[in-house]
């Protein structure tokens, strides 16, 4: 299987999630009546694209990536989260994707 990034098309891409420690509810009710943003206690997030994804889903500076980038790990649970909230696979094509992330992390690090 070639890249599960190659499947969702960049889907962890169009999201920009900043976490919180604490924040009153009043706020996060107050975010949340901003179009492009959704907020709960664990944090917000900001529905905007990075500007390097291609329209192939792919990184366009991908050997210069950002380290929050290269720290993202392919088949964790905010990929899964991001792939299902945004692209609606299948669960076995979620499968593939986490068992690859498995296969990768058995075989890079021996």
């Amino acid at each position: 299987m070639n890249s599960p990034c190659l499947i969702c098309r960049g889907a962890c891409c169009e999201t920009v999630a900043v976490p919180f420690k604490s924040i009153p509810q009043e706020s996060i009710d107050w975010l949340n009546m901003h179009k492009e943003i959704k907020a709960d206690k664990s944090g917000m997030r900001f529905e905007t694209k990075c500007e390097h994804l291609t329209d192939e889903g792919k990184c366009g500076i991908y050997e210069k990536r950002p380290q929050l980038c290269r720290k993202y790990k392919i088949g964790s649970p905010a990929c899964l989260a991001a792939i299902n909230s945004r692209r609606k696979l299948k669960a076995p094509i979620l499968r593939e994707i986490r068992l690859w992330n498995d296969n990768f992390v058995k075989y890079a690090y021996r």
